[in-house]
């Protein structure tokens, strides 16, 4: 979920232009002036009960905008918009929050820490970091998934899935650039919502049997594009698996493994941009075991759930999925 090429914001605690917060300003630069600041890619930190960060608004390559100081009393990750401060504890929270909710589902259906996890991250850190994180939390909770299903991979099956895939990534990447991400979150989140809605009611659900290869293969070339561009690369492997009649082993054992090999993708990518920094491996420690709390649970619920449920499941995660996609975008584009 989100779109791993999003530009990077920076950390802040808030600032208000009032002429009270001059003399704090004032203080600021003395202390600059002085040598007493630290720098730190784009944060700056002084010395002294408040702190000094930077803020972006337009015109920026790297940032996204222009830097523009604000101070508060901690250095703590805000939202994009920049209009909230948060505590330590509050930060814990959030990160906590986010790690419990995407380790889970990953841990019970395969797939969708991003999209459960993105909504309490981005409320406290840039979204580039945000989904960073996001990726190496589904990449490490992933593993004990696959381990689980690993006698019921047919790696012909998943093959078919995996090499188009490889070729779908730099069409993805190139796309990215020429087509409004926002939109493609729109159209995916719609598509998951009226899937998710209509299937989810009906007390029978259909089954694709048969040899679909060529259908499989496309599907596999469009999650590839759709990861490079959104980060959204088990959306259609997800929807069309919970219609084909296989057991819940065997549909995990193509879905999950495909979406790791997307993810690893995306994780490398955002690593040569230099991404992780030492405040996202900071943040990193915090959201990740946590995250691997919540799989140990939703693996253990995998287990005990019947092969019959499982779709439902899937299904039940593409509707709240598809509605939490549009939601965060849309709430995204109006701040």
């Amino acid at each position: 979920g989100g779109n791993m090429n999003g530009g990077i914001a920076v950390l802040a605690a808030g600032f208000e232009q009032d002429d009270g917060n001059r003399g704090v300003l004032a203080e600021a630069r003395r202390q600059h002036t002085s040598g007493r600041a630290t720098a730190d890619n784009d944060v700056i930190s002084f010395h002294n009960p408040l702190t000094l960060t930077c803020s972006p608004t337009a015109g920026n390559s790297k940032t996204g905008g222009f830097l523009q100081p604000r101070f508060g009393r901690r250095l703590w990750p805000i939202s994009p918009s920049g209009h909230r401060a948060f505590s330590m504890d509050m930060l814990l929270v959030f990160l906590l929050a986010a790690g419990l909710s995407g380790g889970f589902v990953n841990g019970l259906a395969g797939f969708g820490t991003a999209l459960f996890s993105l909504g309490w991250l981005l409320q406290v850190m840039p979204p580039q970091q945000a989904v960073a994180i996001a990726l190496v939390c589904s990449l490490v909770t992933g593993v004990p998934g696959v381990w689980q299903v690993r006698h019921s991979i047919d790696r012909r099956r998943l093959a078919l899935f995996i090499l188009p895939a490889f070729a779908g990534i730099p069409i993805g990447t190139v796309l990215l650039g020429l087509i409004d991400t926002r939109l493609l979150s729109l159209l995916v989140g719609g598509m998951l919502l009226l899937y998710g809605g209509y299937f989810a009611f009906r007390r029978t659900l259909p089954a694709i049997e048969g040899n679909w290869t060529l259908v499989e293969a496309g599907i596999g070339f469009v999650g590839g594009v759709l990861g490079a561009m959104a980060g959204l690369s088990s959306a259609l492997p997800s929807m069309w698996l919970a219609l084909r009649p296989w057991p819940k082993a065997v549909q995990r054992g193509i879905m999950q493994p495909f979406g790791m090999v997307i993810l690893l993708v995306a994780t490398v990518l955002l690593a040569l941009e230099g991404v992780f920094t030492p405040q996202v491996l900071y943040n990193l420690a915090l959201v990740l075991p946590a995250s691997m709390f919540g799989a140990v649970i939703g693996l253990m619920l995998f287990r005990r759930m019947p092969d019959a449920l499982y779709p439902r499941v899937l299904i039940g995660l593409m509707l709240i999925s598809g509605g939490t996609l549009l939601a965060r975008t849309l709430l995204a584009g109006g701040a």
